[in-house]
């Protein structure tokens, strides 16, 4: 990629028409009483950071201060547990961290802190990364965590990737890793990776002697995370954990009185919504931003965050495609009211103005500008080489609330 990209030159290379980007991730949770008394009983929930306040309604059992169970309703149907395959799908990482460690923990501030890791140390020019581990660490089968464990669970990412054309693995520069001793792992790489605390964060430590004792690891996974995992169901997206008292972590400042946690994959947002006034759920995210006052409202307890996430149509422009002619693609862009899909369709966030966001990296602001003009679309289309043949479009109806709508 060249150094110093023009819009023009951008948009030729990139194939991505980024519609507009969603500034709000909406929650909701039931009241106290589930009938409209906006108060909360200070359930804590934790996934091995400080967890925020939920209340409890509904299914939700336990005296105010005794142990609860919190049912969450989210938009992502997961089919597998596998950390390196399928199973990393964009909420898999934040249900993974109820039962499974990381090295690292982030706190949300682009800085990083002791996990399973005590302390790290990157040589000079970051081609190699050494990590020193906790001795307290234990598996759920009872085996101790030790540095074979976090060479073996890299070492599995890296073959996936090698092996595996729908691998979803985030780290392809690790070299190889090396384990000294039990307490001490060393992660060399190809070249630098400054990415490599955030993205390992995806892959919690699974124990070697039970991968290779059991041949249908995934159905039953020996980690070390703060919640037992007793069911999963692929067919209905159901997970059911229950606290493991035995985790290393609790202490004062990391410590819950939810006993169980069950996850529930619902991809439809209306039936997510209707799950929550019925009680059969506590909490559900990714709520439609023109539904927060109504739920409100009703009594509900509704929130939301801000969450940097572009919602974009990537473009095939290969030789066989009708968009291999940049006046075609060109025109595709400009006929976007990223305007009206932000305030009729999505009910709220930010037009877009580049492929990415100002948060992230690769922005310009000095050339970071979307124009709505059809006609000039119109001009376009008549002087490419588009002959009128078929343009079909994916999108999915999971991920994003309104996806249907958008298209």
């Amino acid at each position: 990629m060249k150094e110093n990209l023009t819009r023009r030159d951008f948009l030729k290379i990139s194939g991505v028409a980024a519609l507009g980007v969603s500034t709000t991730l909406a929650l909701a949770a039931c009241s106290g009483d589930g009938n409209g008394d906006n108060t909360t009983d200070g359930g804590n929930v934790t996934d091995g950071t400080e967890g925020e306040n939920q209340s409890t309604g509904g299914t939700g059992t336990g005296t105010e201060s005794g142990p609860k169970t919190v049912v969450w309703g989210s938009y992502d149907a997961q089919q597998s547990l596998d950390n390196f395959g399928s199973g990393t799908t964009a909420v898999f990482p934040r249900i993974a961290l109820l039962f499974e460690d990381h090295l690292f923990d982030a706190n949300h501030d682009g800085t990083y802190e002791p996990w399973v890791a005590t302390e790290w140390t990157w040589s000079e020019d970051y081609p190699t990364l050494t990590c020193k581990l906790r001795d307290d660490v234990y598996f759920h089968s009872g085996d101790r965590l030790v540095a074979e464990d976090v060479k073996f669970t890299f070492d599995c990412q890296q073959q996936y990737l090698e092996e595996s054309v729908t691998s979803t693995t985030l780290i392809g520069d690790i070299d190889n890793v090396e384990a000294p001793d039990e307490q001490t792992v060393i992660f060399h790489f190809v070249r630098p990776t400054a990415s490599f605390m955030s993205d390992s964060m995806n892959y919690g430590i699974i124990n070697l002697s039970a991968w290779e004792e059991d041949p249908d690891f995934w159905s039953h996974p020996d980690t070390s995370g703060p919640y037992l995992l007793d069911k999963f169901d692929s067919s209905t997206s159901e997970f059911e954990f229950t606290r493991w008292d035995e985790w290393w972590g609790w202490d004062d400042e990391h410590a819950t009185n939810v006993e169980k946690i069950i996850y529930r994959g619902i991809t439809d947002t209306t039936s997510r919504v209707s799950t929550l006034r019925a009680g059969e759920v506590n909490i559900i995210d990714d709520v439609p931003l023109d539904q927060l006052q109504i739920l409100r409202y009703e009594g509900f307890l509704a929130d939301s965050y801000y969450r940097d996430r572009p919602y974009y149509l990537g473009l095939q422009h290969g030789e066989q495609s009708p968009f291999h002619d940049y006046k075609l693609r060109r025109a595709f862009y400009l006929c976007i009211d990223r305007d009206a899909l932000c305030t009729s369709v999505l009910g709220g966030g930010t037009p877009a103005d580049w492929p990415v966001s100002p948060t992230m990296m690769g922005y310009d602001p000095e050339n970071a500008k979307y124009e709505y003009n059809v006609e000039e679309a119109k001009k376009l289309v008549e002087e490419s080489s588009y002959n009128g043949e078929e343009v079909v479009f994916l999108i999915n109806n999971v991920i994003h609330a309104h996806a249907a709508e958008l298209a």
